[in-house]
Order: C-alpha cells, then sequence, then structure tokens
C-alpha cells in the first residue's frame, strides 16, 4: 500500500505504513519502508481470505472450483459455519448447495454479516475485552 496507514496485502502476510506522516515522509525520503507492522498469513487464514473475499466481492462462492483450488471438501470443513447460515438461507438472503454458495440480491446488503459465519477469528476477538474490528449492524 501506498500512504499513511496504507496496509499491502500478499498472499502470505499483511504489511501496515506507519501512522504519523512526518515519520512515513522520513522513511520514503531515506529511501526506507514505511512498513510499521504485519503479520504473517497461515494456509488456513490465505483460505478462509479467499473464501471471505469471494462472498463479498463476488457474491458467490463455486464450490468445486474452491474444493478443487484448496485441495478441500467445503461442506464438510466448513460445516459449523454453513449451519450458522441456516436463518440467512431461510429469510432468502442466500442461496447454499453442492454447487454453490450464492448471495441473494437482498442477501447482497448482508454480505459482511454472511462472510463472518467463516472468521475463524471473530469469536475469540468477540470475547475479548478491547474489541479489533468493526462492528456489522
Amino acid at each position: 500500500g501506498m500512504g499513511v496507514s496504507a496496509i499491502s496485502s500478499l498472499p502470505s502476510c499483511y504489511a501496515q505504513n506507519v501512522k504519523d506522516l512526518s515519520v512515513y515522509q522520513e522513511r520514503i525520503a531515506s529511501g526506507r519502508l514505511a512498513t510499521e507492522r504485519g503479520l504473517i498469513r497461515t494456509a488456513e487464514d490465505q483460505l478462509r481470505g479467499e473464501l471471505i473475499e469471494a462472498i463479498l466481492c463476488q457474491g458467490r462462492v463455486d464450490i468445486p472450483a474452491f474444493d478443487a483450488r484448496w485441495n478441500c471438501r467445503f461442506i464438510q470443513k466448513f460445516a459449523d459455519g454453513l449451519e450458522g447460515l441456516r436463518e440467512f438461507q431461510a429469510d432468502g438472503l442466500l442461496e447454499i448447495n453442492e454447487r454453490y454458495l450464492a448471495l441473494t440480491e437482498l442477501g447482497g446488503i448482508f454480505a459482511r454479516n454472511i462472510a463472518m459465519a467463516f472468521d475463524e477469528y471473530l469469536p475469540r476477538h468477540r470475547q475479548s475485552e478491547r474489541p479489533v474490528f468493526s462492528q456489522a449492524v
């Protein structure tokens, strides 16, 4: 990412630039990186990240293609997350079958809430005294 506080996303990691403009400018002017912190992404983080991105950006997951790419069985691997989506499905916000998970037109409004079902870190963060993510309505 370019600029103060920018986040760079690479397949195996995230990196964030410093938030202070003068520090950012000094580092760039001296030919150094402005990176302040980073996070290594595990294979599981990458898999789940791709799944969440597909829901948020395309509103759809091609299950056989996902299985082939990640050498997994989507329905079994994400059984808990899928179970948590039954209410969304009953309300007509998404369709799930053995071939795809797809948001309906109305479901697109709730894409973030639906994608949260696949975030393995969310339960731990919800129990934290200091949340580290933004809330969805």
